[in-house]
């Protein structure tokens, strides 16, 4: 088992991937030493990722200000993956889903300032 915050529902698919690499650990190593070895290594930077994306979405879900509300909505209009359906609709690594995770919020205030040149633009030219 592994001690995370349950804010993104992901205790058992954690086992499960876990399980899937001690099968395939078993197979590759000559010892339990080296299979355990193998599956720290591997799985530690995983399960560092889920465990920060579980905080986040936590944090997320307590805030209430308008920029989380204004982040969901330019993400959804632009039809970017938010951080939670990239680790819960895909097989997606959680260290992968973490880096872009990153990568997205980076983006945002860019993307917000485009689209508001973008549409007052447009207001201006049509109206």
């Amino acid at each position: 088992a592994h001690a995370m915050l349950p804010f993104y529902g992901q205790g058992m698919n954690c086992a499960l991937e876990d399980c899937l690499l001690l099968e395939r650990l078993i197979d590759q190593c000559f010892s339990w030493r080296e299979v355990f070895a193998a599956f720290q290594i591997q799985r530690f930077e995983d399960l560092q990722a889920i465990q920060q994306l579980a905080a986040e979405n936590y944090q997320s879900m307590n805030a209430h200000g308008w920029r989380v509300w204004w982040e969901t909505q330019l993400m959804q209009l632009l039809a970017l993956p938010n951080p939670y359906h990239l680790v819960s609709f895909s097989t997606r690594p959680y260290r992968e889903a973490l880096l872009l995770s990153r990568r997205l919020q980076l983006m945002i205030p860019i993307m917000a300032i485009a689209f508001l040149v973008v549409s007052s633009g447009c207001f201006f030219l049509f109206n």
